[in-house]
């Protein structure tokens, strides 16, 4: 279950960075070895929760384009040649959308398996943040305003360490309740 964590860190906290001068794209936590961390725990636990199902096809897809892109950033090259259209509608659904559906999933998945073995895993405390989180990135789309809107990404920068943080405590009490240690 800690690649949920592993999964969450590389999505959640990609980035590209330019390096001056030299006109280089270099991308810091590339999102397709996130997506394709979270491929090991979504197979083993969606024997013993199906609603993982939902996100295992999906996390397949998104390593592929992610793959692509970070390749394509690599050479330099625009392997998907994207016009600026494409890449407007694309950039907000692979980079907001899709990790904020993907780690909605996960967390609603590790809260029915809390339900099911009637276990507390501390699973509403994701969910709030998981709702804090989806307000800034709603926001993220509405801003216009350059100072607002980085005040926005670092707040969500916050509470993305938070729910990665509060996650990792859910993976240590399921990890005692698989031990026998909580009943």
């Amino acid at each position: 279950m800690e690649f949920f964590i592993y999964g969450l860190v590389f999505i959640f906290f990609s980035g590209i960075f330019t390096i001056p001068y030299i006109e280089f794209d270099l991308q810091i936590l590339p999102a397709f070895i996130g997506y394709v961390l979270l491929l090991k725990p979504i197979r083993k636990y969606r024997e013993v929760e199906k609603s993982f199902d939902e996100i295992y096809y999906l996390s397949i897809v998104m390593a592929i384009f992610t793959l692509i892109e970070f390749v394509s950033g690599v050479v330099q090259i625009d392997l998907m040649n994207k016009n600026q259209t494409v890449t407007q509608i694309l950039q907000p659904i692979t980079t907001l959308i899709v990790p904020l559906f993907v780690s909605y999933r996960i967390i609603w998945s590790i809260k029915r398996m809390e339900i099911s073995h009637q276990v507390n895993l501390n699973t509403d405390i994701l969910g709030q943040l998981w709702i804090y989180l989806a307000i800034l990135f709603i926001l993220v789309f509405f801003l216009n305003d350059a100072i607002l809107l980085s005040i926005v990404s670092f707040a969500s920068y916050g509470v993305k360490i938070v729910l990665v943080y509060n996650l990792a405590n859910t993976v240590k009490l399921y990890r005692k309740h698989e031990k026998g240690v909580l009943a």
